[in-house]
């Protein structure tokens, strides 16, 4: 266990692309790293989110049990999301021109989140040029024209795709933690939480932060099916937690 930890952490130190891919943790060693992390992520995440105050914050699951049956939910959770935000978040991370790609997504999509414009308003001839006075959404256009130009560059010339591929290699760090990021940052939307209570999102989807780290690490050293198999695990305990308590009617 000490050995797997250790792999684990110096990975975390200094993320490496395709990290030990001839040597991928058995199914045994998976499970194992899983529990640990689960069990002391959980209970440090518990700990952080009681103390302070913030940990009986409403969660979307809380509606599904109310309007969905338990069959329906324990697919959606278990198996469904599993699969397709492991699609989404971390089969690039083996996979250069998808990472590249992803990247230039993530950067596009948080500036226009940051700027609060969206794609219709960039595009809509009223907003540009209402009364003929022109009122571009100046930093969102140049962005996505920049994206564009190195997303087109990028399969077009194979110097820059060599260049790009070597700098992804070079720096995985990067796209491995904005990775981590953007999955755990997604999960701020199962909350309800108030406007000007913003600044606990990040505590609220600390579990996420850890888990994702983690799910990166068996991505990269295994296999996306591998870390879609961990992802069905971790959601699947609190699912089993919330049916039991449902039934054993304790309020949740």
């Amino acid at each position: 266990m000490i050995r797997l930890l250790s792999e684990f952490y110096s990975f975390l130190c200094n993320p490496i692309y395709n990290y030990r891919h001839d040597n991928p943790l058995t199914n045994n060693e998976i499970i194992k790293l899983f529990l640990c992390v689960f069990f002391f992520g959980m209970l440090g995440s518990s700990i952080i989110l009681g103390a302070v105050g913030i940990d009986e914050i409403p969660h979307a699951m809380n509606d599904m049990m109310d309007t969905m049956p338990m069959p329906m939910i324990f697919l959606v959770a278990v198996v469904v999301a599993p699969v397709v935000e492991e699609l989404l978040f971390r089969l690039h991370l083996k996979y250069k021109p998808l990472m590249f790609l992803f990247l230039l997504i993530s950067t596009v999509t948080t500036v226009l989140l940051i700027t609060g414009e969206s794609f219709g308003d960039m595009i809509d001839p009223n907003s540009v040029f209402p009364d003929l006075k022109f009122r571009a959404p100046l930093i969102p256009l140049l962005t996505l024209s920049a994206a564009s130009l190195l997303f087109f560059t990028y399969f077009l010339s194979k110097p820059f795709r060599a260049w790009i591929d070597k700098v992804l290699t070079k720096y995985f760090g990067i796209p491995f933690y904005a990775t981590v990021a953007i999955f755990a940052f997604v999960h701020v939307f199962n909350f309800e939480l108030p406007p000007d209570m913003w600044y606990y999102g990040p505590l609220l989807v600390l579990p996420q932060l850890i888990i994702g780290l983690l799910l990166g690490y068996v991505r990269v050293r295994n296999s996306v099916f591998d870390s879609m198999l961990v992802h069905g695990m971790n959601n699947s305990i609190p699912i089993f937690i919330m049916i039991y308590m449902k039934y054993a009617g304790i309020e949740m």
